[in-house]
């Protein structure tokens, strides 16, 4: 990339690009962490990585592995402060770290009008004004479009 001076063209920077690809899906991805508390062979009391039961049942289908490379699920919550039932594929040490990785779309933005409904002809500025909330007389919800010129 180039700037254009009364001198000549001064250089901005470079870069390469990976592909074009419209349907490319970019993902942010973090690690929730927490720490063997008890242990009794191949399942473990884990603690800080959660702190309410709420949690810990919500993300109980998403698999855990550890730094040292053990797979494992979580079975259940115990007690009221985040604290969980896993088992392993092995004996887990007490200086392990157990991991669950999360990921968050980045881009494209999820939009649900735009992938809920397959209008041809609709850029996704055109979507916007759909009406989700009617119904028609047989009790269908049905979508209206307004179009805004």
């Amino acid at each position: 990339m180039f700037r254009k001076r009364e001198n000549g063209l001064d250089f901005l920077a470079h870069g390469s690009l990976f592909s074009s690809d419209p349907k490319r899906i970019i993902l942010k991805r973090i690690l929730l962490t927490g720490n063997p508390h008890k242990i009794s062979k191949r399942r473990s009391v884990i603690r800080y990585m959660f702190f309410n039961p709420k949690d810990v049942n919500y993300f109980k289908p998403v698999g855990i592995f550890t730094k040292k490379g053990l797979r494992g699920t979580i079975l259940k919550a115990v007690g009221t402060h985040g604290l969980m039932k896993c088992s392993f594929n092995d004996t887990i040490q007490h200086d392990d770290t157990v991991c669950l990785p999360l990921y968050k779309r980045v881009y494209p933005p999820w939009i649900p009008a735009t992938w809920e409904v397959n209008v041809s002809g609709f850029g996704v500025a055109d979507l916007a004004p759909f009406n989700w909330d009617k119904k028609n007389k047989d009790g269908i919800k049905a979508v209206s479009y307004t179009h805004l010129t």
